[in-house]
């Protein structure tokens, strides 16, 4: 935001320099981003010149020669190659002798006639950077022969400032003076009086969204002359603060916003049908904006109508057919105060920022739209005369909008800032910020946050305010004393480093990544449950993973198309999952692989990763670190191998996923070959006990195989757990070594041969003791799978 320098001493009567306001303020946290002159040439001796005589030069088509009034007796004749010249207007004149920048103005010569000076654009004078048109000042502001920078206020600077999304209420003169004043100083508001009201006349409004726009006040102003030029120290203000003038009503709305804050507009108020209604958009209604777009209006959109049609976007910007032109001569000035949640977004979504949405969309004054509308009704009757109506206020029962109340504890300031301040500094300290404190001889004050503080909610925002004004560079550094102690891991921590360790063991690289996946990615699978994002950064990131599959994937496919033939990649991260109205977040460890299971050797031939080479990574890297014994039976989740994929149990409780994708899905990702990946939910399992010492038995161990006949439907992961949930004291271990079917087996049934390890810790086992056990084991499995022994 830009503001003139003598537009803000007016405000505000500082002694402060230049320099001194630009250090204090950005120290307040309004930045001040830069300080540049309006015009970097001395313009001491540029003086006004009205245009007496006007006549074409007879040897060139573009020249013309202009005799001069400059308030002497005698006009002086200039030759001028500007377009648009017209007599009787106040131009700029820069007499002989007179300097612009390093071009020092002689008497020169054109196609024979003398010329004594120069008339000047604004380019010529350095108040913009490109300028064809002479300068010219309203004849009714001035008068030939008075300086130019007395009627355009010269020298001036202007300050631009970096203003932070909280501070909405510094978007204005009037904002940037109330901080000036606390740092010493009178701050000046101009005096506005009602209006002499001449006309009875009023507009009918109605509001429909009362949650979006509690307040809406409005003014109907008939014969106004618009055709008259703005002010010039109206439109000069407005240009250096960035503003482009338009005409004088506009400009006067645009004026106000800028000295108080309080965005406004003015409506053709001969183009309105009816009545005014504060809305939403209805389906497909349309709307074209003042900058000649045509926007189609989403239902969530507050626009403002007329009983027809919606002539203005609420905040933003209002409709082009009732836009105030220089033949307009009634108009409805408008000043309202808009939800700042309810316009969040809504000029973004049209690729607009417009000054009124920006004030908006940080908060404006609730208490501002009357002062407003007075102020503007001055300013436009005495440029452009005209006769007010009444104002009309619609909306909430009360014209001052109640203030909050926040506990404060004076003694916290000392305590939290590290200062020595007294309670009168610090109580002087917010009333210099205009808060109204009451200061109770017991307990914490009572302070009454000012109505345009939408940033002040809580005790720790008015420690803020006085810290700043104190001055941040007022504040003792002075690190923390602590006695350094290192703190014990979390099991937590200690987990996932265990994981990490057994991951990378097994050749495994750790990957970081998103928390957000498309939703194709989302639903590789078949997850419905997702969590959406209501603003996504991208269509690639508008879900929350459900998996760490749907985020591994990302870099195996970056990877794949860069040549990369062997990945393997794990992750330790957070997943998300939605329960009815709930978000649950769950801890997952999940790993992805593809490619050979080993590098080529000339010795051996190649071999790629199957379901038996994940699954072995998934045993040697949970198996050490939490009390498990995995179980996996297959799954039918959509995006799996139907023949190789698994749900993996523990204790009869699902922990995860195991297997191959679906070469459909494979193939669609644009990948080659068989992607593996297993992954398991660490929320649900614990990491297992400190392991004890056992000593190693000094009596020898036996070994028996036994081959069994089993159902085709019998996996060998079942035959396993009944064994081992037997009671067998002598049983160390056993593992399956081989699987059969063909010659000599029914063809509806498959073979398992099991080798078992026992050994006692007290004596030499028998053949005897051996037998027995084997028998049980044998009892057991025909008993509960119908398993016999193989001839």
């Amino acid at each position: 935001m830009k503001i003139s320098e003598k537009w803000l001493r007016e405000f505000s009567l500082t002694e402060l320099s230049r320099k001194e306001i630009s250090e204090r303020l950005t120290m307040l946290g309004l930045e001040v981003d830069s300080v540049s002159p309006v015009s970097s040439m001395d313009l001491s001796g540029i003086v006004l010149g009205k245009i007496v005589g006007l006549e074409n030069h007879k040897d060139s088509t573009n020249l013309k020669i202009c005799q001069v009034d400059v308030g002497n007796s005698n006009p002086v004749t200039v030759v001028c190659g500007a377009p648009k010249i017209v007599e009787g207007s106040l131009v700029a004149y820069a007499p002989i002798g007179s300097n612009l920048g390093r071009v020092e103005i002689k008497k020169r010569k054109f196609r024979g006639v003398e010329s004594d000076g120069m008339l000047c654009s604004r380019e010529d004078l350095g108040l913009e950077e490109k300028s064809d048109e002479l300068l010219t000042i309203p004849v009714n502001c001035a008068s030939e022969g008075q300086l130019l920078e007395e009627v355009l206020g010269l020298p001036d600077f202007v300050f631009d400032f970096d203003l932070t999304p909280n501070r909405g209420d510094c978007f204005s003169v009037l904002g940037i003076s109330r901080e000036l004043s606390c740092l010493g100083g009178e701050m000046r508001f101009p005096e506005i009086n009602p209006a002499e009201i001449s006309l009875d006349e009023t507009l009918s409004v109605e509001i429909e969204s009362l949650e979006c726009c509690p307040i809406y006040a409005g003014r109907v102003i008939r014969d106004v002359c618009n055709t008259v030029e703005t002010p010039v120290y109206i439109s000069e203000r407005l240009s250096r603060s960035g503003v482009r003038p338009i005409n004088p009503v506009v400009d006067i709305t645009n004026y106000v916003m800028l000295e108080i804050g309080q965005p406004m507009h003015a409506f053709d108020y001969l183009k309105i049908d009816g009545g005014i209604v504060v809305r939403k958009a209805r389906n497909k209604e349309r709307l074209e904006l003042l900058d000649g777009r045509i926007i189609e209006l989403p239902t969530e959109a507050l626009v403002i109508a007329d009983h027809l049609k919606p002539i203005a976007l609420a905040g933003v910007m209002g409709g082009i057919f009732t836009g105030v032109l220089e033949n307009s001569t009634d108009v409805f000035l408008e000043a309202a105060y808009f939800d700042p949640i309810g316009l969040a977004g809504v000029a973004r979504k049209f690729g607009l920022q417009t000054d009124a949405s920006t004030r908006f969309e940080r908060g404006v004054d609730p208490n501002l739209h009357k002062i407003a509308i007075e102020r503007a009704t001055h300013l436009i009757c005495e440029a452009c005369g005209g006769r007010p109506g009444p104002i009309v206020i619609t909306g909430s029962s009360h014209e001052t909008q109640s203030k909050e109340t926040v506990q404060f504890r004076p003694e916290s300031v000392n305590k939290r800032l590290g200062t020595n301040l007294s309670e009168e500094d610090i109580l002087e300290t917010l009333r210099s910020l205009q808060f109204e404190v009451n200061n109770k001889s017991a307990g914490p004050w009572e302070v009454c946050v000012p109505s345009f503080r939408f940033d002040i909610g809580a005790e720790v925002d008015l420690l803020e305010e006085v810290a700043r004004v104190t001055g941040y560079d007022n504040i003792p550094a002075e690190l923390p004393q602590f006695q350094a102690r290192p703190s014990l891991h979390s099991d937590e921590l200690k987990t996932k480093d265990a994981l990490r360790q057994g991951f990378v063991w097994r050749s495994y690289t750790e990957v970081v990544t998103y928390s957000f996946v498309s939703s194709d990615k989302g639903r590789l699978l078949g997850n419905d449950d997702l969590v959406v994002l209501t603003n996504p950064i991208s269509s690639e990131m508008e879900v929350m993973r459900p998996n760490l599959l749907s985020s591994l994937v990302y870099p195996m496919i970056h990877n794949f198309h860069r040549q990369k033939d062997e990945l393997r990649l794990f992750e330790i991260g957070k997943v998300f999952r939605r329960e009815g109205n709930k978000i649950v977040e769950e801890l997952h460890a999940g790993c992805l692989r593809f490619g050979p299971l080993f590098e080529k050797q000339w010795d051996l031939k190649p071999k790629e990763s199957d379901f038996f080479d994940i699954k072995g990574d998934m045993n040697s890297i949970l198996s050490p670190i939490f009390e498990i014994e995995l179980e996996v039976t297959a799954s039918g989740l959509k995006g799996l191998h139907p023949g190789q994929s698994a749900s993996v149990f523990s204790n009869g409780v699902q922990i995860g996923l195991l297997g191959a994708l679906h070469p459909g899905l494979v193939r669609k990702l644009g990948l080659m070959g068989e992607v593996l990946f297993f992954e398991v939910n660490l929320d649900v399992i614990r990491p297992a006990k400190p392991k004890e010492f056992r000593p190693i038995s000094k009596f020898p161990s036996v070994m028996r195989d036994i081959s069994i006949v089993v159902d085709e439907n019998v996996s060998a992961q079942n035959c396993l757990s009944i064994i081992r949930n037997l009671d067998l004291p002598i049983l160390r271990d056993l593992q399956l070594f081989d699987l059969y079917r063909g010659q000599g087996i029914d063809s509806l049934k498959k073979s398992f041969s099991i080798g078992l390890i026992f050994q006692s810790s007290w004596s030499t086992l028998t053949d005897e003791e051996v037998d027995n056990t084997v028998g049980v084991i044998l009892k057991s499995l025909e008993k509960e799978i119908g398993a016999i022994l193989r001839k």
